[in-house]
């Protein structure tokens, strides 16, 4: 799972991960990859009605290989059946040479953004709390055309957080729009609080079932939920991600206690 960099203490409310971020559009940004080929969000993507997927990492960071050695397997069969998906890896932490030895033992070629190609400016407004709560690398940022962020969609395993990646990809060349059956499914409010874990099912789902794993991959709880609020007793310190599964659709985040 992640390595955690940033701990947040106290009562937060999580969003699920396909929800689109309630905050404003996604900053514009020119960067250049260690190639010298020249990326402006809006001008080269978002305006041609592309969904651009951007992976925050730094060298070393636990998982960037594995995951993005599947996506890269993703994006080559994205770009093969004519998706309008684009790919960059950004690394505020790593210059354009460390960057071009991690592609030589790592074998990834999605195009990679590194100091000297303007990562820095382009990763900062993800930094903020804005968008949504950053626990550490990697992490992702997929951005629709319309500027709709959907922040950080992270799986229990590296399998997972590809299929809710392809989820918001999907979900973002629909306009972000879903129908109303699908959309009424499942909301569920995810809540830390003193008591421990509350989950709000809305009052159309008679159940559904939650796991909570640490960010080590134990999974240290699994149990039905009901419609209305259900409190769940957490005792785990740390990071963990939750997973709440119900009429078909899995949503997953983040929490720190």
């Amino acid at each position: 799972m992640k390595s955690i960099k940033t701990f947040v203490v106290g009562v937060i409310c999580f969003l699920v991960s396909f929800s689109a971020a309630q905050a404003q559009q996604a900053p514009d940004f020119t960067v250049i990859d260690i190639l010298g080929t020249e990326h402006q969000l809006y001008h080269d993507y978002l305006d041609e009605g592309h969904v651009v997927v951007m992976g925050f990492f730094y060298v070393g960071a636990p998982l960037a290989v594995e995951i993005f050695s599947e996506l890269q397997v993703y994006a080559a069969v994205q770009e093969a059946s004519s998706i309008p998906v684009d790919f960059l890896l950004m690394s505020n932490l790593d210059t354009e040479a460390v960057l071009t030895q991690f592609v030589s033992q790592s074998g990834i070629q999605l195009p990679l953004v590194g100091t000297e190609g303007g990562s820095n400016a382009a990763m900062d407004p993800y930094m903020t709390g804005e968008f949504g709560v950053f626990y550490g690398y990697p992490m992702m940022v997929i951005v629709g055309p319309d500027g709709t962020v959907i922040y950080d969609p992270w799986g229990e395993t590296v399998e997972e957080t590809i299929a809710h990646i392809d989820n918001s990809i999907s979900f973002l060349l629909s306009g972000g729009s879903v129908n109303v059956d699908d959309e009424q499914a499942i909301t569920p409010s995810v809540v830390l609080t003193s008591q421990g874990l509350e989950v709000t099912m809305p009052s159309n789902v008679s159940n559904g079932v939650l796991n909570l794993f640490h960010s080590d991959g134990r999974l240290y709880y699994e149990g039905q939920l009901n419609e209305g609020r259900n409190v769940i007793p957490h005792h785990e310190r740390g990071v963990s991600i939750y997973s709440v599964q119900s009429k078909g659709r899995h949503f997953t985040g983040k929490f720190s206690y």
